[in-house]
């Protein structure tokens, strides 16, 4: 039997799972839904997939976890928590990926894709016929998937190059996969305005924010992601989860650290 924790202020605990791989320099990955999940007053659990040795400058390692492993730690922290939400994040274990989509089919939680090919730093993390098949899996059980224009050309196929390119993918793989789409613009927009187009329910929504103009934006995607996990698990329709995690990205990108490095974490 599971139950709700309340906190100080009387509020429900919001639960999150995060499955997706390590980041030892603690800007991305893992480490970046930790501390996002916490500075939103939630707990997060975690399935690591892979360990990077990464820093600021470039990734210098990755090694990916054994089925076994990464089974293990899915069933440790489910005969523990019942999650409000799940997202997911690195991974390349497609035998791993099905048995995720057969546990997680008959959940009705929502479960956030953040698909990873390539690092920001231009390292490809895994294969690009094994991503966009792990990808589809994912999909079938899935909430929302948010892609970068380059992983949404790869999925889709397609040259991305204007807006009509960004709805035309979003509605096509929503057509094809039943997942909601969330396409980041930041590749095509080179203004003071970044431009996400949601796809969601049959119909568009241009999300558009500020671009801020700082170096220190290592992690971001995750950042972004979970934070989206973690407002729809707080009831919020998407539209608004998808607001209020644009305004906490920007926010820790503000008030990133200092640390005087090419590629610095967010404040989180």
């Amino acid at each position: 039997m599971f139950y709700y924790v309340i906190n100080k202020k009387g509020k429900k605990i919001i639960k999150i799972l995060s499955i997706a791989g390590s980041d030892c320099s603690a800007g991305a990955g893992i480490q970046a839904d930790l501390k996002t999940i916490k500075a939103l007053g939630g707990y997060c659990c975690t399935v690591i997939t892979s360990i990077t040795a990464q820093n600021s400058k470039q990734i210098n390692k990755v090694e990916n976890l054994s089925g076994k492993i990464l089974e293990s730690q899915l069933k440790c922290v489910l005969s523990d928590h019942e999650f409000d939400a799940i997202k997911i994040g690195m991974i390349s274990d497609i035998s791993f990926v099905k048995k995720i989509k057969k546990l997680f089919k008959k959940k009705k939680i929502p479960i956030v894709i953040d698909p990873v090919l390539k690092s920001s730093l231009g390292k490809y993390l895994v294969k690009k016929d094994k991503f966009i098949s792990i990808q589809r899996i994912l999909a079938s059980v899935s909430t929302l998937i948010t892609p970068t224009i380059f992983e949404a050309s790869i999925l889709g196929g397609i040259k991305i190059k204007n807006i009509d390119d960004m709805k035309n993918f979003c509605k096509n793989f929503y057509s094809k996969n039943g997942c909601s789409v969330l396409l980041k613009g930041n590749e095509i927009e080179n203004g003071k305005v970044i431009r996400n187009i949601l796809y969601h329910n049959e119909k568009f929504y241009n999300m558009k924010f500020k671009k801020i103009n700082n170096r220190n934006t290592h992690g971001t995607g995750c950042t972004f992601s979970a934070t989206i996990a973690f407002y729809l698990a707080s009831g919020e329709v998407m539209k608004n989860a998808i607001e209020k995690s644009q305004k906490f990205v920007s926010k820790s990108i503000i008030n990133s650290p200092n640390f005087d490095l090419d590629y610095g974490p967010l404040g989180l």
